[in-house]
């Protein structure tokens, strides 16, 4: 007898309880487990990053097209050196040092990650080692006539090779023989150690 009133009870508070909430066609969403909406700033740095790394390949290939053009006397040297000039010093300077600030931003999110990869430690080599050097280099010999048609092509072309490169470690993320578990695998372990100091 006890049995079949505690079966009875149980059959009648399941059918009191509320039923899940569904999702109907065309229906709002009902956020039940309290998640944030959206993803917070990082969508808006990531597109503004973007934007600023292509306006500053997009300019150094420009300023090297001419300076080339300038190297085989296509272009008056004088001429291209005002344009070289102006590519380097209003569109791809701001645009890497907007980038470059977007990034720091992105990368304080969750430094202690990002910290152990290995494709974003050689992107910061290539770009503190290579890109900025590169742009200082560029910038000084655009102001030499003599250099836009001697020195300055090779270093717009080693600056538009070491800008292509940092997109490509910011796209791809290459492991660079970094196992995949690596910062995963060290959860376990923490936990481990935890439970048993309990």
């Amino acid at each position: 007898m006890n049995d079949h009133r505690d079966r009875l009870q149980e059959q009648n508070s399941a059918e009191k309880a509320p039923a899940p909430q569904r999702l109907k066609a065309g229906g709002p969403y009902v956020n039940r487990y309290g998640r944030k909406g959206g993803r917070g700033v990082r969508p808006w740095l990531l597109g503004a990053k973007v934007l600023m790394v292509n306006a500053a390949l997009g300019a150094t290939l420009s300023a090297c097209a001419i300076a080339w053009l300038a190297r085989r006397s296509v272009v008056d040297p004088d001429a291209a050196a005002a344009i070289v000039r102006f590519l380097l010093s209003r569109l791809v300077h701001p645009a890497m040092i907007g980038a470059v600030v977007t990034g720091v931003a992105l990368f304080l999110q969750h430094p202690r990650v990002f910290l152990r990869q290995r494709w974003l430690q050689c992107k910061w080599a290539v770009l503190v080692g290579l890109v900025l050097p590169l742009m200082v280099l560029s910038l000084r010999q655009s102001r030499d006539a003599s250099a836009v048609a001697q020195s300055l092509p090779w270093l717009l072309a080693a600056l538009a090779a070491s800008l292509v490169v940092v997109v490509l470690l910011g796209r791809i993320k290459p492991r660079l023989g970094q196992p995949i578990q690596s910062a995963a695998s060290k959860r376990p372990a923490a936990s481990e150690s935890r439970a048993s100091n309990v």
